[in-house]
């Protein structure tokens, strides 16, 4: 039932500091990490301004692709 969910807790997930891309424009909010481009300097894919190398805190992905 839907009133059910809200006493349901979530799994926490954990954070990592991870790698990515941003971009140097102050106005686009473009970022990828960088285990994902295969450039070795992108260009934002939004608004083709030069990215800048950052670390931020985000979730681990795992590479598994089930059935």
């Amino acid at each position: 039932m839907a009133f059910m969910r809200a006493r349901q807790q979530l799994e926490e997930v954990p954070l990592f500091e991870i790698a990515v891309w941003s971009c140097e424009n102050e106005s686009c909010n473009g970022w990828m990490r960088q285990d994902y481009s295969f450039i070795a300097q992108p260009v934002c894919p939004l608004c083709q301004s030069q990215m800048n190398t950052e670390n931020r805190m985000l979730p681990q992905l795992s590479h598994y692709a089930g059935p």
